[in-house]
Parts: C-alpha cells; structure tokens; sequence
C-alpha cells in the first residue's frame, strides 16, 4: 500500500498496479518463508495454494472490473484500503500491547487537584498535580526492591546483628 503513491505519480494504469502490486506480494510472500526462513511445511503450502487460488480469483475479477473504474475512484479506493489497513495494524498492535504489558490509568480527583496513575508491567508512575503545590511525578518502587544500607547488617529476632 505505501508503493501506491509511486505508482500513482509513475502513471500507471489501474491494471499495471494491480499487476504490479500482485507479483511484487507474490515474490515478498516467497522468499520471506520459504528463502530465509526455510518454513516449507505440508500446512505452509497448503496455505499458500489457498492464497494462490485467491489471488488468481481476484485477478480475473479485477480484470473485468478496473476497466469500468476511473483513476480518481481507484486512487480514492487505494488510499482508503491503506487507512482501513493502518487502523486494523493499530487496533492489533493496542490488543497485543494490552496482553503483553497490561497498561492502566487511573485518574482520581483530589479536594486540592489531581492525581493520575499510570502502570506498564511492573512500572508505576504517579503525576498529582495540587493546586496550591504544582505539579509532582513519582516512580512507585515496590518496597521489596529495596536493600539494606549496610549490606553487613541482617536483622534476627528483631534485632540488627553483625554477620
């Protein structure tokens, strides 16, 4: 979808980008799996002739169709399928950041401001902004991160005694 503008500004027709567009995909599609990474499985070539026998039904469907479509609504179609394509890359990438890192906000009013939260992992960052003292930010450390200050001191029985 990024070539499209190239293409577009080269002046190619509606079937030569299309055409274009199918045997560089063709190509990619190749030497990703099967060149570097040497992934040809009895399910991987399955796949791919599914998308083969996709990609023929499309070719002989946009064959009689882009004829019949002038340049200003394909480009319009073309930039539309790369906006449509971005927000779903984008909904994917925010699903997949929520599974992997569980990020929260939390926003809570005070009597004399804000305080706002904010968690990544094990990270917690704190922003309390009060009217009368500005803005303050914070990095929540767990307490059990903490050490001792004389590493020759352990406390038994309550009591620090030297090792």
């Amino acid at each position: 979808m990024l070539f499209n503008r190239f293409y577009f500004r080269f002046g190619l027709s509606n079937q030569e980008i299309v055409a274009t567009r199918a045997a560089n995909e063709a190509l990619l599609h190749l030497s990703n799996i099967y060149v570097h990474l040497g992934l040809l499985t009895m399910q991987s070539l399955q796949i791919d002739l599914i998308v083969a026998l996709a990609v023929l039904l499309s070719s002989r469907a946009m064959k009689a169709l882009l004829p019949k479509l002038s340049k200003t609504l394909f480009v319009r179609f073309g930039y539309g399928a790369m906006v449509v394509a971005g927000v779903l890359m984008f909904n994917s990438a925010v699903v997949q950041i929520k599974i992997v890192h569980h990020p929260d906000i939390r926003v809570q009013q005070l009597a004399k401001g804000l305080d706002a939260s904010w968690s990544w992992d094990a990270l917690i960052y704190s922003l309390e902004f009060k009217y009368a003292e500005g803005l303050e930010f914070e990095k929540v450390v767990p307490f059990s991160r903490y050490r001792p200050m004389n590493r020759h001191l352990c406390m038994r029985n309550r009591r620090f005694i030297p090792r």
